[in-house]
């Protein structure tokens, strides 16, 4: 391994064995992902570490700019109710879900 790379954050102090691990970290520091609607001065929103969140505001927030700008969705119906989830709320409803046979109880 090589040396470590530090976040270059100094209220941070983390490091990383890649920098390419540390350069997706320092992300979450700057947030480039900014919104195009509510702007860098928007007390409400700065902007996002990774592009899906900035997806995910776009369609809370401004979903016909989203849809005009045919910003993917993170949805997806289950499997056995066909209610529409996000990706990630889905394969835990999924496991949960009263129509699923084999639901966790």
């Amino acid at each position: 391994m090589g040396p470590p790379f530090y976040c270059p954050d100094p209220d941070c102090g983390k490091t990383f064995d890649r920098a390419c691990d540390r350069d997706k970290h320092n992300n979450k520091h700057t947030k480039p992902s900014k919104c195009p609607i509510c702007g860098p001065t928007s007390e409400s929103f700065h902007g996002t570490a990774q592009k899906r969140d900035l997806h995910r505001h776009m369609w809370a927030h401004h979903p016909n700019t989203a849809r005009d700008q045919n910003i993917p969705r993170e949805e997806a119906p289950c499997r056995y109710c066909h209610k529409m989830f996000r990706k990630d709320n889905g394969k835990r409803h999924e496991r949960k879900c009263p129509m699923n046979p084999n639901r966790e109880r």
